[in-house]
Order: C-alpha cells, then sequence, then structure tokens
C-alpha cells in the first residue's frame, strides 16, 4: 500500500467557552502571504520541528509549545500589550485541558490567492476554558492591546463560522465540519478540499508510519 503524502503536519486547537459557544482564535493580518486568508480566523497552533521529531514527541508538544509561543506573557513588554498575568491566565486555562479529537488527513486543489495543492495533516484537540478567560481577551481587543505574537486575536461564535459570518482559514472549516458533525455549515475557503479521519493525534510522529512527509514538513 502506498503511503499517503503530507506536505505539512499541524496540531490545532478549537478552543472554546466552558459555558457559552464564543471561541478564542487567532486572525491573519495584511501581511500574511497568501491575501485569501487576511483577517480570516483559524485555530491555535503550528508545525513540528526536528528536534521534535528526532526526540520521539508527537503534536501534543507540538501543540503545547506553540500555545507557549503565541500566548507568551513574556511578550508583553509594554503598555501595547495585555498585562503579562492575563496573558497568562489565558495561556494556562489553554494548556490546562488539551483533549485529543481527531487526525484528519486534508488534500487541498489549489485557489487563487492561497496555497498551491497541497496534503497534509490537522491532528485537531479542544479545550473548553471559563468564560471569563474569553472576557479578558475581548476586552482586550476592545482595548486594542496585543494578546499573541503571531497575527492578532479574534472573539468569534459557532453560529458566526457556521453562516460564514466570520471566515475561516485555509481549510479549517473542515476540522469544524468534523468535530461539530455540521456538513452544510461552515463555508470552506478551499472548494473542493476533502479531509479524511485517519484515527486519534498519536503519542510520537514516528506512530505515522503510513505518512511520507515531506522533508520540509518539519521545520530547523
Amino acid at each position: 500500500m502506498d503511503k499517503l503524502k503530507a506536505r505539512y503536519h499541524s496540531p490545532v486547537v478549537i478552543i472554546g467557552s466552558q459555558t457559552s459557544d464564543n471561541l478564542f482564535m487567532s486572525r491573519y493580518d495584511d501581511g500574511y502571504p497568501f491575501n485569501l486568508y487576511r483577517g480570516a480566523f483559524n485555530p491555535f497552533g503550528g508545525n513540528p520541528t526536528v528536534k521534535e521529531r528526532e526526540r520521539g514527541l508527537g503534536p501534543l508538544e507540538t501543540l503545547s509549545r506553540e500555545i507557549e509561543e503565541e500566548i507568551d506573557p513574556a511578550a508583553s513588554i509594554d503598555s501595547n500589550w495585555l498585562p503579562q498575568e492575563k496573558i497568562l491566565t489565558l495561556q494556562k486555562s489553554v494548556l490546562k485541558g488539551l483533549i485529543p479529537v481527531v487526525d484528519l488527513y486534508v488534500n487541498a486543489p489549489q485557489v487563487e490567492g492561497g496555497r498551491p495543492v497541497h496534503q497534509f495533516i490537522y491532528s485537531v484537540f479542544q479545550t473548553s476554558i471559563p468564560e471569563g478567560n474569553i472576557e479578558i481577551a475581548r476586552q482586550g481587543i476592545e482595548e486594542g492591546k496585543k494578546i499573541i505574537t503571531e497575527g492578532f486575536p479574534g472573539i468569534t461564535t459557532l453560529d458566526d463560522l457556521r453562516q460564514g459570518k466570520d471566515r475561516l482559514a485555509h481549510s479549517s472549516a473542515l476540522i469544524f465540519k468534523h468535530v461539530f458533525n455540521d456538513k452544510k455549515g461552515f463555508p470552506c475557503l478551499i472548494p473542493g478540499a476533502t479531509a479524511t479521519p485517519i484515527g486519534m493525534p498519536r503519542k510520537s510522529y514516528r506512530d505515522y508510519a503510513e505518512i511520507d512527509y515531506d522533508t520540509k514538513a518539519f521545520r530547523e
């Protein structure tokens, strides 16, 4: 049996409120190289490193590192930022309850303003944080404070994403369709993209024996 090719392996997390359908996500700014996704929402996450692969680590460790880097209290060095203690509260609450949900193998065709044709894996996690912590982020956004180190933060709702009032970047709509079992909502910016479940997020990248990773899938 031929191996599945993967250009990326992106552990990501859906951060929701414990008591509402509010979501805390990142958004791409105007400097993002693929203009189709500028201003669109995307789950927090990122790509693994060569060292993580060599050490036998897996998606959970990559995601935890990415959260620590993106929601980083040490970045709050002046009044333009949300205070360190509030960023730390957000970071800790996100890291506290990371639950593995599914590995999705995505086949994405080329779309104008987006990436070329590519195949990759989303290792999807969820976490629920107190509504009060969502409000910490919302207040910071309303005051124009920096909260995250990449792009800018956003608060949205499941309904707004389902109805397309807020856009989901890349093919992340496919994550929401699967996780929330909703095949009609969550418009995808990549028409024709598909997502196939291939199990649960695994302990180590070495456990993905059926995947033929691109040489650049693990960054230095």
